[in-house]
């Protein structure tokens, strides 16, 4: 008999519905003995032992990853990297997660969550070939070295993704600042992003990319030590139009995104096709008046 020791009856109580809900717990369940303890008693014997080994790893596979895998990421940024701040540690977590899912491509023989699969199997099967019992956490902890090494590799890329992500907010305030503290030189800006970049007036007159150039201010450039995209995004804090269409076929561009957050309210993105047919109306209205 082998006995697997948790660290509270609700661990113990959380595997056990995780390994009765397996396919196999139909042909194994009573092989397991549960009592509202914090142990699980395990009846191994030779000709079920493969199953058995198949249905715990697997179970005990699932709960780490549904229920442990947030504590352990936690932990690891609070413990390692000395984040104290709720909400800062959850977007760190939140980063972290989506990294390992990211990598977790059911094609690939890399799979992150199909690799530690195999890891807790391996771990298990010397232990239940022996007979012998174990606590839980002795096992994450030394039997899975590697996948805590892990955690603390994705957790190190979701801090530097994570203070990318301030810099970027604290950019888009600086910028978003600029902008409402410039006097608007326009109503209505129309501008159009293809290949390049072109600006309208508000009656879809091309505006000369040197006048676009003499309205840029100098100390937006000079201020900020990011760089500052001088064909799209200084033309436009500069002007601060009070209302800006913007038209593209790609709205997930990442300075289209980043116009629309600094203007927020203020623009609206439209697509290609109905710009040229807005400019075409606007011609035609003012052919009539003529």
């Amino acid at each position: 008999m082998v006995y697997i020791h948790f660290a509270s009856e609700k661990e113990a109580a959380s595997i056990t519905k995780y390994a009765f809900a397996h396919p196999l717990s139909a042909e194994l369940h009573t092989y397991m003995k549960y009592e509202n303890g914090e142990s699980i008693y395990l009846f191994i014997e030779e000709q079920n032992f493969f199953p058995m080994l198949e249905w715990i790893s697997d179970s005990l596979f699932a709960y780490m990853k549904n229920e442990l895998m947030i504590q352990w990421l936690e932990q690891i940024v609070r413990e390692k990297f000395y984040y104290q701040e709720s909400e800062e540690i959850a977007d760190i977590v939140d980063i972290a997660i989506s990294i390992i899912e990211g990598q977790n491509n059911t094609n690939s023989p890399d799979c992150f969550w199909q690799n530690e699969k195999v890891v807790v199997k391996n771990g298990m099967h010397p232990i239940l070939q022996a007979n012998t019992s174990f606590s839980f956490h002795s096992f994450s902890k030394f039997r899975l070295k590697g996948l805590n090494e892990k955690l603390l590799e994705f957790v190190e890329m979701a801090i530097d993704e994570y203070k990318l992500e301030q810099d970027y907010q604290n950019f888009i305030h600086f910028l978003r600042e600029f902008m409402h503290s410039q006097k608007p030189k326009a109503n209505v800006l129309h501008v159009l992003h293809k290949d390049s970049v072109e600006f309208y007036s508000e009656t879809f007159e091309k505006l000369e990319k040197r006048e676009i150039i003499k309205l840029i201010d100098r100390k937006l450039l000079a201020e900020n030590p990011m760089y500052i995209d001088s064909n799209l995004i200084a033309p436009l804090i500069s002007i601060a139009p009070e209302r800006l269409f913007l038209y593209a076929d790609r709205t997930d561009h990442g300075v289209i995104q980043t116009v629309m957050r600094i203007f927020e309210e203020r623009a609206s993105i439209k697509t290609i096709a109905q710009f040229y047919s807005m400019q075409y109306e606007k011609i035609n209205e003012k052919d009539r008046v003529l």
